[in-house]
């Protein structure tokens, strides 16, 4: 994923934390089969994530989200036209939700430990790792977590609307780690 100007950081020993905006679409098709899944994927260049909560990188990010529904980290524009030739024939939608979400990347060896304090997610190693991706509720608000490759980093979704509330848990919730 490209990376944008953090748009609000917080760094605390062993961790940090950014805010970033994230271009993200979403992705709905009435009942998709094999056949779809394998356009999109070949469309796409990936292995297209069909299981539950499962991800998928390539040039876009690709995060299953309910059966026939997914978010791809890209705006409509670009991804428009592949989803638009893979889906031939299905009844589909593609929406750019982009303005709706921000992006936080949680990084470090004291990340699992932050995220332990606002979500009942087991997010051990063994049990959430890369090519996986959650829905859960985090600091009491709805949102989409993804585990990095490097183990220790984390991405975040949340709606762009809770931004303030998510950087003021943040805030308190780092302070035990500064300590």
């Amino acid at each position: 994923m490209g990376e944008s100007t953090a748009l609000w950081t917080l760094a605390a020993p062993g961790l940090a934390i950014a805010e970033r905006q994230t271009p993200a679409s979403v992705l709905r098709i009435r009942r998709p089969d094999a056949a779809v899944i394998r356009a999109l994927g070949e469309a796409f260049g990936l292995s297209w994530p069909a299981a539950p909560n499962t991800v998928a990188e390539g040039a876009v990010r690709i995060a299953w989200l309910a059966p026939g529904e997914w978010l791809l980290f890209a705006s409509a524009e670009p991804v428009g036209e592949p989803v638009a030739t893979a889906c031939e024939g299905w009844l589909h939608h593609l929406s750019d939700v982009t303005a709706g979400y921000r992006l936080w990347r949680i990084e470090g060896p004291r990340s699992r430990d932050l995220l332990a304090k606002g979500a009942a997610l087991d997010t051990h190693p063994r049990v959430f790792r890369s090519g996986q991706c959650a829905q859960t509720l985090f600091a009491k608000v709805h949102a989409l977590v993804i585990p990095d490759r490097s183990g220790d980093a984390f991405d975040l979704l949340t709606d762009v609307s809770f931004a303030g509330h998510v950087r003021a848990w943040f805030i308190d919730a780092a302070e035990e780690f500064r300590a």
